[in-house]
Formats: structure tokens, C-alpha cells, sequence
């Protein structure tokens, strides 16, 4: 088998699995976007988009559901104040992945300061050299 220059490995679902981030840690989101609501969105189609939260990012989302602008806004402010206060778990097969001779890359999207902080709390940010706005490099 040919030796690989480079892997780009993506945070989320690839690394860890999010289903293991309880909806208490993002909460303060959701409750931001509920509060400056105010009458934007029907309860029905808010519900329904606090649940695509879970699967796109916000930006998204609030693009599709025509969300007003303090609702991404002050969304987007709660983002800095989250915290996960349990151990995430990679994947079991995680360290295996370190063992492939070549450059890794992990790509990840969304808020950096709420990426770092599944990084950190994963463990893997000694795995890291340089940070790629949000991509971090990760040496073989």
C-alpha cells in the first residue's frame, strides 16, 4: 500500500461522536435563539429549527428558517460561554488513526472557541502543530 502525504480528518462524527453533547450544553444557544424570537417564527417552525441546530450549522439554519438578526446574533454570543463539564470520548479506533504514516489534518467548522473546546476536552489537542483558521494540523 502507498504511504499517504496527507489525511484530512473531519472533528465531528469522525472523531467523536456529537450525540454525546447533551442539549444542557447547548442550551444557552437554543435559549438565545427562543428569546430574541420574538415572534419571527411560528412555535412550530421554531421547534423545527432548534432541531436542524443539531445537524447544520447555524448559519444555516438560520438562513433557511429566515431567522431576524438578534436571533443568530446573541446565538452566536452563547456560543462563548459553553461548557461541557464530562469527558467526551473519541471513537475507539482514534488511535489507530495516528499510526498511519502521513501528515494529518483535522477540518473542522462552526464556532472556534466551541471546536477548541471539544478538542480540549477530547484530549487531542496535543495531537495539534498549527492552527488553519479552523483546521489544526496534526503531525504523524
Amino acid at each position: 500500500m502507498k504511504k499517504s502525504d496527507a489525511i484530512i480528518y473531519d472533528l465531528d462524527d469522525t472523531i467523536f461522536p456529537t450525540g454525546t453533547i447533551t442539549r444542557e450544553v447547548v442550551k444557552p444557544v437554543l435559549d438565545a435563539i427562543v428569546k430574541y424570537n420574538e415572534g419571527t417564527l411560528a412555535e412550530d417552525r421554531l421547534q423545527n429549527a432548534l432541531a436542524d441546530c443539531y445537524t447544520h450549522s447555524l448559519r444555516d439554519v438560520a438562513m433557511l428558517y429566515g431567522f431576524n438578526r438578534k436571533m443568530p446574533e446573541k446565538a452566536v454570543k452563547a456560543f462563548s460561554g459553553l461548557k461541557i463539564d464530562y469527558q467526551l470520548q473519541t471513537y475507539p479506533d482514534y488511535p489507530c488513526l495516528k499510526q498511519i504514516p502521513a501528515l494529518r489534518f483535522l477540518l473542522t467548522s462552526g464556532y472556534t472557541g466551541f471546536q477548541q473546546l471539544k478538542i480540549s476536552n477530547l484530549g487531542i489537542g496535543k495531537d495539534a502543530l498549527l492552527p488553519f483558521g479552523n483546521s489544526l494540523s496534526f503531525n504523524g
